[in-house]
């Protein structure tokens, strides 16, 4: 098998998706890489992130292939959840307060960024396949409810989505009440949650 073939084999492997240190981590020269995407092998989505010409990469899976630290959250996770049934009209992304998110707002003006503290930001992080086939990180279930009920305390969340998530979450098979009772204390959204739960269950 060529390295091209075997290039091509990888980011198949990879959903249909690669960024450019995946490649030259697994062994594919840039001057490779630069090549087949000049025949037309190969798809520059974005800066360093590279699709076979077939895979039309969705937002999510594009922003965090190319931003390690980029998470889907919020509504856009609940989506990808099977928890609310409305596509957002922006990609909810969540990243440490600290980290410079210039470069992910020049390149999709329209997201929705959000910022958390470094203590709660790794919490329910997970990879799921994304509408196209690629994977994306993602917060987990119990995390996004967590999120709509902050937004919701400060009176910034869709009431709908957020009961929506709250039903969809404790009905479901993933419904885990100890891992979201961590999380709602992590987060300072007990009381809410309390509230939420004391009604529905």
């Amino acid at each position: 098998m060529s390295k091209t073939a075997k290039a091509l084999a990888f980011i198949e492997g990879r959903g249909g998706i690669a960024r450019w240190s995946d490649l030259v981590g697994a062994g594919f020269s840039p001057g490779l890489i630069a090549s087949m995407a000049n025949q037309g092998k190969i798809d520059c989505e974005t800066r360093g992130v590279y699709t076979l010409p077939d895979v039309i990469a969705d937002e999510p899976e594009a922003i965090t292939a190319r931003w390690g630290r980029a998470v889907v959250s919020h509504g856009s996770a609940l989506y990808l959840h099977g928890l609310s049934d409305r596509l957002p009209l922006s990609t909810d992304i969540t990243v440490p307060r600290e980290y410079n998110a210039s470069a992910i707002t020049r390149a999709y003006p329209s997201i929705a960024l959000h910022r958390c503290n470094k203590q709660v930001y790794p919490l329910g992080i997970q990879v799921v396949e994304g509408l196209a086939g690629a994977p994306v990180r993602v917060y987990d279930p119990a995390r996004c409810v967590c999120d709509i009920l902050a937004l919701r305390k400060r009176g910034e969340a869709d009431v709908q989505l957020l009961k929506d998530a709250v039903e969809g979450y404790l009905r479901s098979s993933e419904c885990d009440l100890p891992k979201i009772a961590s999380y709602a204390r992590a987060l300072g959204v007990e009381d809410e949650l309390q509230r939420y739960t004391e009604v529905l269950l």
